[in-house]
């Protein structure tokens, strides 16, 4: 009976530890899931940046078009008045500038309908480009402004 217990207590050990197959799927199993996570991290902060950099853009497009209802008929119909192009930074407050560029363009044309008061309207395209990462971005916004706008009531 003493020469069976060693064996019985020696095969009871071998069978209550792991495999080598069992130990390395389970590292592989940890490591894709780390890297999972890792891989969704990054592409959160790549998503958060991305759409930062679309609202700066539409907040620079929003200042300018806003502006443009403080200009008189005469500023704007001037071509030297209102620049044609403008660069605008993501932290402008910096006192050097950082972040995203943005560089943008104003510009006035005929209104593309033809009626009596149509003389007196132009169409403004304000577009803003920059570039995140490796894609460069465009937005742009469209309104008409008229001899008879809103700032003649503010100037009054």
């Amino acid at each position: 009976m003493r020469g069976i217990r060693p064996n019985l207590i020696q095969s009871q050990t071998v069978r209550s530890g792991f495999t080598l197959v069992e130990l390395m799927v389970s590292i592989s199993i940890i490591a894709i899931s780390f890297v999972s996570v890792y891989m969704g991290i990054s592409s959160a902060f790549g998503v958060v940046q991305s759409t930062r950099d679309d609202l700066r853009a539409t907040q620079i497009l929003n200042e300018k078009m806003e502006t443009m209802r403080l200009y008189t008929w005469t500023q704007i119909m001037d071509p030297g008045v209102i620049p044609a192009s403008f660069t605008n930074w993501y932290y402008e407050a910096a006192q050097v500038n950082e972040g995203t560029r943005y560089v943008g363009s104003v510009s006035f044309t005929a209104p593309g309908f033809s009626n009596s008061f149509s003389a007196g309207m132009r169409k403004v395209t304000v577009a803003v480009r920059w570039v995140n990462g490796t894609r460069t971005n465009v937005r742009e916004t469209v309104s008409l402004v008229s001899s008879n706008g809103l700032q003649s009531y503010i100037l009054e």
